[in-house]
């Protein structure tokens, strides 16, 4: 619902220059890490763009990425599992004495478990590197954060989102519901304990941790025997409070942080009955673009309840669980509503605003695919940070970070209509991989546009096929054009392995091409192997025919 509730006057400062709120307020960069760590090399390079362009911390979720310990240490990240038995990763060569190029082709696709067009990535990654942070690694990060004055926020899911521990077996008992590995049964005997633990391990490793983000959002609750005797509104509020007061008590210099999605529903009278408010600051996530959609008078009531308010913008990771380029403008639209809020509601938290927190999802949940890599995302980061920082998004603006970026013209905001340029002079960490996923799309553009051309539709149909009633012309067309694609296709893949490999794990990369690129390929030899069994059976069929022919000459028939 939209939200319609009256705003207070505001000073004319604030009221047009949203900025003013913002100013000396936090601005957290999200960090996803969940099952896909970018290398320590690449946040070195990144934590100072981040800071140039008015980041003050990181918030960094960790997951299964972070090197639990003792009784936790099957959280850590293991290796994906490899099918030798599928013929997109056996380990063969393309035979030597080939000596049709489509048949080269086919070949090629070999070993996408070595995942390299010329040895396996093991030799291209110089290292077999765990699929989670060391701890001296996670002692690096934090230096370099340090140096670059980021502050750290560690996020440790303590509610929902806790795929990564209850999917174990040794914690399915305390799921809510048992074929649900996503939610914490707050009353189990057990769950409180589990969750100390985790959050022990994490700050131990965060010794100068202010803050620390206790998750809590998309909570499944009430499904449980031990849930069903009261509201689910009470369940939730007495886990945030059972958790985030044994914070408050056991880390004095630590505030808690939570979600703000499950309250939505609640009065102000079952916030403040709780005590809420005293305990833990609140984070509001949306990532609309256009007008935010919040419930009526919901603003108002958490400004009554909540000693510390963030707001949470997406600048990437909010569009489609399956998307591989960022569509900047959906981000910046986000963040300018995001200002429209502060503009009209922004006295309402001028004691209690703590500042923003630019959210990154890496993917949906800890079952989902990998949706934008973090280095496609680094021009949305820096257009809305600089769109906070300027209080609106100009020409001005989107000039300046397009230069400051390396771009020729101004960065595009969305990633259609493609192809688009593939630029040469960029400037900022992971821009090759940049290039190479802008290569990746621009080759599944060529590729949509073959399969929808109307020669393919209309000449080359599945039932003409079927039929083997197709024009060897309009098969020469289709098989040239499908050569064409394998070899491109080829290409970018030795090209997005490459670059990969500089950001990622070993493991990361061979997800990621097993995800997108490897069904675009079986895809491709599928069809050429269609094409080259329809080319054999035409000719067959006119070979068939002409001796049919010659037959009934020689016979002496009449053909009148």
């Amino acid at each position: 619902m939209q939200s319609t509730e009256v705003a207070p006057d505001l000073p004319n400062a604030l009221r047009h220059c949203p900025q003013a709120l913002c100013e000396n307020k936090h601005k957290l960069v999200h960090l996803d890490l969940k099952g896909a760590p970018p290398k320590v090399s690449y946040l070195k390079e990144l934590f100072p763009v981040l800071k140039k362009n008015g980041a003050t911390g990181l918030l960094m979720e960790y997951e299964d990425s972070f090197p639990f310990s003792g009784p936790l240490r099957h959280l850590r990240k293991v290796p994906d599992k490899l099918f030798p038995d599928n013929e997109d990763v056996k380990s063969r060569e393309p035979p030597a004495n080939t000596q049709d190029r489509t048949e080269a082709l086919d070949q090629s696709t070999w070993s996408v478990a070595r995942l390299s067009c010329d040895g396996s990535i093991a030799a291209a990654s110089g290292d077999d590197h765990p699929p989670y942070y060391l701890p001296e690694e996670i002692q690096e990060i934090l230096a370099c954060a340090q140096a670059h004055e980021l502050e750290v926020v560690p996020l440790v899911q303590t509610f929902g989102h806790v795929e990564f521990i209850l999917k174990h077996r040794a914690h399915q008992q305390l799921r809510e519901v048992l074929m649900h590995p996503n939610a914490l049964c707050p009353r189990h005997p057990q769950s409180l304990q589990l969750v100390q633990e985790c959050v022990k391990q994490v700050l131990a490793a965060h010794p100068s941790a202010k803050h620390l983000h206790l998750g809590m959002d998309e909570v499944l609750i009430g499904a449980c025997s031990r849930c069903q005797t009261t509201s689910r509104e009470r369940v939730y509020l007495e886990w945030a409070v059972k958790v985030g007061g044994w914070l408050r008590r056991a880390y004095p210099h630590i505030t808690p942080i939570i979600w703000d999605d499950m309250l939505r529903s609640m009065s102000q009278q079952e916030l403040e009955a709780s005590g809420i408010g005293t305990v833990v600051d609140l984070m509001i996530w949306k990532y609309d673009a256009g007008m935010l959609m919040l419930p009526d008078g919901y603003l108002s009531r958490l400004s009554h309840v909540f000693k510390g308010v963030w707001f949470a913008s997406a600048y990437k990771g909010a569009t489609g669980a399956t998307q591989c380029l960022v569509p900047a403008q959906h981000h910046i639209d986000n963040h300018i509503a995001w200002l429209n809020v502060i503009r009209e509601y922004g006295s309402l938290f001028q004691n209690s605003f703590k500042g923003f927190a630019l959210t990154g999802w890496q993917r949906y949940d800890h079952y989902g695919v990998l949706c934008e890599l973090l280095p496609a995302a680094v021009p949305s980061i820096v257009l809305c940070l600089q769109v906070l920082r300027a209080g609106e998004f100009t020409l001005p603006v989107h000039t300046a970070v397009s230069q400051a970026l390396g771009f020729s013209s101004l960065v595009s905001l969305s990633p259609v209509p493609r192809p688009q340029l593939i630029e040469s002079g960029l400037q900022f960490p992971g821009y090759r991989l940049y290039n190479a996923l802008q290569s990746w799309a621009n080759l599944c553009a060529m590729y949509n546009a073959h399969r929808s051309s109307e020669i393919v539709t209309g000449w080359y149909h599945s039932y003409r096929r079927r039929q083997k009633f197709v024009s060897p012309g309009v098969l020469e067309v289709v098989r040239t054009q499908n050569l064409r694609l394998l070899e491109s296709l080829n290409e970018v893949e030795c090209l997005l392995v490459r670059e990969l490999l500089q950001v990622y794990d070993k493991n990361t990369v061979r997800e990621w091409l097993q995800c997108f690129l490897v069904p675009l390929k079986r895809k491709l030899h599928k069809e050429r192997k269609e094409c080259q069994d329809l080319i054999r059976d035409i000719d067959t069929v006119a070979c068939e025919a002409k001796t049919c022919l010659c037959s009934s000459s020689s016979s002496g028939v009449e053909t009148k």
